[in-house]
Order: C-alpha cells, then sequence, then structure tokens
C-alpha cells in the first residue's frame, strides 16, 4: 500500500496494484462489482487531462451484487443485482448548485474512479442512495451501462430541446456518441 501512497498526479501514472477489501459501515453497502467499462474519463485520467485525486482506484460504469448492507440500510439487501450512480460520492450538499440539483457543478464534489475509488477493483462500497435495482430480465453486463446511457438521457431529455424531424450532428463515435445514435433514430420515426 506505501508505493500506491506515493503516486501523484501526472501522465501515465497509474498502476496495478493490490487492494485490501473495503470495510462496510452502517451506512453503506458493500458490492461485488461484476462488470465495468472504461471511460474516456479513465484515459483523461491516465493522461492527466482531468482533475483527480490520487491514489485513487479508477472506474466508475459498473454493475454487481450487493454482499453487504450497513445495519441503517433499508432497501438494498444481500445478493440484489445492482448499479451505481458514481458521480455523487462526495457533494456538499449546501451549496447553490447541490441545492438546485446540479449537484456536478458543486465545488467538492468528488466522483468514483477520480475523487474516491472506483470500480476497477473486486469491491465498492458506497452510500445507499447512490445504488439503483437492476431488472432480473437486464444481464449484468448490460447494467455496466447503466451511467454512460444516464449522461445520454440527460443531455438528450434535459439539455437538448430536439423534435423530430431535426438534424442533429453526433461528433465522435465512442461509446457515447453511439449511446445516442439509438434513441435520436428512434425520434425520427415517430
Amino acid at each position: 500500500m506505501k508505493a500506491l501512497m506515493k503516486m501523484k498526479p501526472g501522465h501515465g501514472n497509474v498502476q496495478i496494484h493490490p487492494m485490501e477489501e473495503p470495510a462496510c459501515t452502517d451506512q453503506t453497502v458493500k458490492i461485488e462489482v461484476h462488470y465495468t467499462g472504461i471511460c474516456g474519463t479513465d484515459l483523461h485520467i491516465l493522461h492527466d487531462t482531468f482533475k483527480n485525486y490520487p491514489p485513487v482506484v479508477l472506474g466508475h460504469e459498473f454493475s454487481g451484487i450487493v454482499t453487504e448492507t450497513g445495519k441503517d440500510i433499508k432497501r438494498l439487501r444481500v445478493g440484489d443485482r445492482v448499479t451505481v450512480l458514481p458521480s455523487t460520492a462526495v457533494t456538499c450538499g449546501e451549496c447553490s448548485y447541490c441545492r438546485q440539483g446540479f449537484y456536478m457543478f458543486c465545488p467538492d464534489r468528488r466522483g468514483m474512479g477520480h475523487g474516491v475509488h472506483g470500480s476497477f477493483t473486486k469491491y465498492v462500497v458506497v452510500r445507499e442512495d447512490m445504488v439503483y435495482s437492476v431488472p432480473d430480465h437486464v444481464p449484468l453486463e448490460v447494467a455496466a451501462l447503466s451511467e454512460p446511457l444516464a449522461c445520454v438521457v440527460s443531455a438528450l431529455e434535459e439539455l437538448a430541446q430536439l423534435q423530430a424531424g431535426d438534424q442533429v450532428l453526433i461528433s465522435g463515435p465512442g461509446p457515447i456518441g453511439l449511446l445516442c445514435l439509438t434513441p435520436l433514430a428512434g425520434r425520427g420515426r415517430r
């Protein structure tokens, strides 16, 4: 662990390192990670073009199974299939952005994989409010795409004012661009 603690930001300053299993507290849930994706953010961290707080385990697009719950957890049970909203790991809850629901702009915000330990490991421990159940008919491999799909839905449904017949440019053929394509194509058929 000492070598990991000495890591600082910088291009290529990423290591594979054994991690101790995190402890579950009374207010948290432990999840065994089954699937995790590599996001462009992880690559930006590798190239030191995204603010991060090493040492930290990368990864934030994931799904898994609840293996332990703290005594104060009400909604989740061991064995539940879940995914996580990783961007809310740390927020102040009091600034004007947090009060308006725009926690992404909170100056104190830190998400999983860049501000707190993420999902490129066997187990993660998170707050219950960050966890979402995955229906039995959705494979965990697919559920790992929940976070990038949520980004797409936010952009298309909350930010853009698109209507059937509008022309749209998708800039970039990466996963987010490809995830944008299907719902946009479907809108053109309305």
